[in-house]
């Protein structure tokens, strides 16, 4: 039986930069990479790192179970996903050779749900810690360069180029739209955040929550919102 606390000590932190100069923008002074591995319940593996006061997996969760043991409905047709109005998940187009890769994509029901998503002693990001995270990083109009995976092994070539100086890694998983499509692999990658949004910009009939994005056109991180339905990367914030 997996326990849901399994958490590896491999090796002590590794210090990979320093304090930058006083008066210039930081990215990564305060960034810590460690060989500590985070298990979920299903097994699955992750690293973390720490940057500024935060510390995040690097890796974009692939768990099928929530923290409890119960199962997370796995929904594959477009038809069924479009109709779900509870917790679920599923792999881009499917293919779970793609999951292994890039994670599972989640609809913010599963986000939501109190039997816990994260690993036990994680959580879901609130939009305030996507906020801080960014600002440390220089603000939305560069975080985005230094939160994208280097080079173009995932990303598609738009001569826009990254450096992943924050050793955040995000990966261009695209997303599962509310009616059921894929969209958007290679291109961009999209988190939920742990808050409703209830603005006037979200459509009628609709329920909404926060979330954000890295495009591989720019160099910003972008910060909105987005109807519940649709399936998007999860990434966990230590508690």
């Amino acid at each position: 039986m997996i326990s849901n606390t399994l958490f590896t000590l491999i090796s002590p932190f590794l210090l990979l930069a320093a304090c930058s100069q006083a008066g210039q923008n930081r990215s990564a002074d305060s960034l810590v990479r460690d060989t500590i591995m985070i298990q979920d319940i299903d097994g699955n593996t992750y690293t973390r790192v720490r940057i500024g006061k935060q510390v995040w997996l690097r890796e974009n969760l692939m768990v099928s179970r929530y923290r409890n043991g119960d199962s997370i409905s796995y929904v594959s047709d477009g038809e069924g996903w479009a109709e779900t109005s509870g917790p679920a998940y599923c792999c881009y187009e499917n293919d779970t050779g793609l999951a292994a890769v890039y994670g599972h994509l989640y609809n913010w029901y599963a986000v939501d749900d109190p039997r816990g998503l994260c690993p036990a002693g994680w959580r879901i990001p609130s939009d305030s810690d996507w906020t801080e995270l960014s600002m440390y990083l220089g603000g939305p109009n560069m975080a985005g360069a230094k939160m994208k995976e280097e080079g173009f092994s995932h990303w598609r070539d738009f001569g826009v180029s990254s450096s992943n100086a924050s050793g955040f890694t995000g990966l261009p998983a695209g997303h599962r739209d509310e009616t059921g499509n894929f969209e958007r692999l290679g291109t961009y990658c999209f988190f939920w955040s742990a808050d409703d949004y209830t603005g006037d910009a979200c459509q009628k009939g609709q329920s909404c929550a926060f979330e954000c994005s890295l495009q591989g056109e720019t160099s910003y991180f972008l910060q909105d919102w987005g109807f519940k339905k649709r399936g998007m990367s999860v990434r966990c914030i230590q508690e």
